[in-house]
């Protein structure tokens, strides 16, 4: 791509940037390229058999634009989401057990785990490689990223929406993938993935924003639900 497309947004919306998001975004998706090509022709574990942490990461990134669109939110919340979507799993870079021809170990498990850690340290180390005026979008994108497993965290609330989206999304996404034996159907997904927001309404950290959680899952069961014909996928 030759044209950067850049975006400004208001001081009433987020702040003032002109991100020049093509860039980010092949950043990133160049690192993702790199990691599937280490593990080409390698004899996968059934449960790993169809996995690619970019495709994966590509199917975050339109479904948060698809989402945010249908929320209605500005082009410029869009695209952030987008990039959210695809840098959300950057900290599995970091952990390459997890993908091997075996289930991993306890210890594993709990690198594995703090993989939102990571791709929070990943985006922030992009800070001095990137254009000065690029800085700003990156410190916006580094909280859906850094805390996608807990949203409840971040205060900013359009942020923290932010969260939720790649927070229910990922749930959703993951629950069709072979990882999660076995892969289940579209609407078998959004079903666990109702059953999930409902249990964490009733979690003291979670309750405060049963509302920002409940419009989050609304949209992505309009787009993904039973009346839909555009699957993640």
């Amino acid at each position: 791509m030759t044209n950067e497309r850049r975006v400004s947004l208001q001081p009433t919306d987020v702040g003032v940037y002109t991100p020049g998001i093509t860039r980010i975004e092949q950043r990133i998706l160049c690192d993702l390229e790199g990691h599937d090509q280490m593990f080409v022709g390698l004899d996968k574990s059934e449960w790993m058999a169809d996995y690619s942490l970019k495709e994966h990461s590509m199917n975050e990134l339109r479904a948060m634009r698809a989402v945010s669109r249908a929320l209605g939110r500005k082009q410029t919340v869009v695209d952030l989401a987008g990039v959210a979507g695809l840098g959300h799993d950057l900290g599995k870079l970091r952990t390459t057990d997890y993908r091997r021809n075996r289930k991993l170990t306890q210890d594993e498990l709990v690198v594995v785990n703090k993989h939102p850690e990571f791709s929070g340290h990943y985006i922030l180390e992009m800070m001095p490689r990137v254009r000065r005026r690029d800085r700003p979008f990156l410190a916006h994108l580094f909280f859906p990223v850094r805390f996608h497993h807990e949203p409840f965290k971040i205060r900013k609330k359009w942020l923290r929406e932010l969260g939720f989206d790649l927070k229910f999304i990922d749930y959703y996404q993951s629950r069709m993938e072979s990882r999660h034996k076995p892969g289940l159907s579209q609407f078998q997904a959004i079903e666990k993935l109702e059953k999930e927001v409902e249990k964490l309404k009733g979690l003291p950290s979670y309750s405060p924003f049963a509302e920002e959680m409940q419009t989050s899952l609304s949209a992505i069961v309009n787009l993904y639900g039973v009346n839909s014909l555009i699957p993640i996928r």
